[in-house]
């Protein structure tokens, strides 16, 4: 096993390029640019980089390790999904893969890797690869993501099946805001002042309910990054001139990621999110004709009146048993007491069904104003 420390992942070998090739055909998150923008966070905090572990024949797996011997998935909190680089290389070559790289860490290392597919290939073969190295590995639930497959349909089929309350909300407040209010809808094309838009997104934000990035930098970056792609799509609704509702989604590979939406408090009264959200639907349903359509990382509430199905990321945790430390921190995960899975398991509690949406035609559950 290699490993690149530090490594540019803007410049890195050919062999790993088109191992990171095969896999962006796949995912956008799997792009070495999406991990460089990850990685570029943790150089911020100083934290030891080892950003790519690889053999000649196997995947590859995107980490970075910290000076306590910790080893994480190349990850942050606008990771949406995670796999190895390569995947797709078969059970038994990731196995091998990861009994190798555990082995190869310190005595007493602990590994957290997170954001995976639980019924993907690569979770299953890390998993019992790691497990087969000697260490005390357990799965846990990550996060929930909700999507519909809507394999080319156009926005009217789409619309047509969603809750009467969702379609008879957008209607009546885009009546309201006909009668009311002047509205623009500002949809960025290729060429166009991606700064325009980034500085309509940050004024909302700043007049929403959400808080300050903790990384700053990372959504502008991955904006303009997604735009010299060609995979951004991001609209701003404008009400009497004044930016209202502001989102971005990430189309790549037949896939639509709804990443960022944020809405001003202050216009809330026009349900400018919802409005907005709809708009964006039809264009991305109509111009780009996705198989799937996803609500990014988590379970609000509101999300499973848009999309039917929902999916769940897993991580693995686990904790080398050969030196004193580790035996006691192997011992706690064992038996379920690992400090960080209790916490994980307290904010993020497992739905032990994997259920459709409820009838929302009489639920409470809050629309995105």
């Amino acid at each position: 096993m290699n490993t690149l420390e530090d490594a540019n992942l803007d410049n890195l070998p050919p062999e790993i390029q088109r191992t990171f090739a095969s896999g962006s055909d796949v995912s956008f998150f799997c792009l070495p640019q999406w991990f460089g923008l990850i990685a570029a966070c943790r150089i911020n905090e100083r934290r030891k980089i080892v950003n790519v572990a690889f053999d000649d024949s196997a995947p590859i797996a995107l980490v970075y390790a910290k000076s306590t011997g910790e080893v994480l998935s190349l990850t942050n909190l606008y990771t949406c999904k995670y796999d190895i680089a390569g995947g797709d290389a078969g059970s038994d070559a990731i196995r091998n893969f990861a009994k190798e790289f555990a082995l190869a860490m310190p005595p007493g290392s602990r590994i957290r890797l997170e954001g995976f597919d639980r019924t993907g290939t690569s979770f299953d073969g890390l998993l019992g690869g790691i497990r087969s190295a000697g260490y005390v590995a357990k799965p846990y639930f990550a996060w929930g993501t909700w999507y519909e497959r809507t394999d080319g349909r156009g926005f009217d089929d789409f619309i047509a099946t969603r809750a009467s309350i969702l379609r008879n909300t957008w209607k009546r407040k885009c009546t309201a805001l006909e009668r009311r209010s002047r509205t623009r809808l500002r949809v960025y094309r290729s060429g166009d002042d991606i700064s325009t838009y980034l500085d309509a997104y940050e004024d909302v934000r700043r007049r929403s309910w959400k808080g300050a990035e903790p990384h700053p930098r990372f959504i502008p970056d991955l904006v303009r990054m997604a735009a010299k792609l060609n995979a951004l799509r991001f609209g701003i609704l404008d009400i009497d001139d004044v930016a209202a509702a502001a989102q971005f989604w990430i189309v790549w590979a037949g896939k639509a990621t709804i990443f960022k939406l944020v809405y001003a408090d202050d216009m809330s009264a026009f349900s400018p999110g919802t409005v907005l959200t709809m708009e964006m639907f039809r264009r991305v349903l109509e111009e780009d004709r996705p198989a799937e359509i996803d609500f990014g990382r988590g379970d609000d509430r509101y999300k499973e009146m848009w999309l039917s199905s929902r999916r769940e990321h897993w991580g693995i945790e686990a904790v080398s048993p050969r030196s004193l430390k580790g035996l006691v921190g192997a011992s706690w995960l064992a038996l379920g007491l690992g400090r960080d899975f209790l916490q994980r398991t307290i904010k993020n509690p497992p739905r032990i069904l994997n259920l459709r949406p409820r009838n929302v035609e009489h639920s409470a559950f809050p629309l995105p104003a």
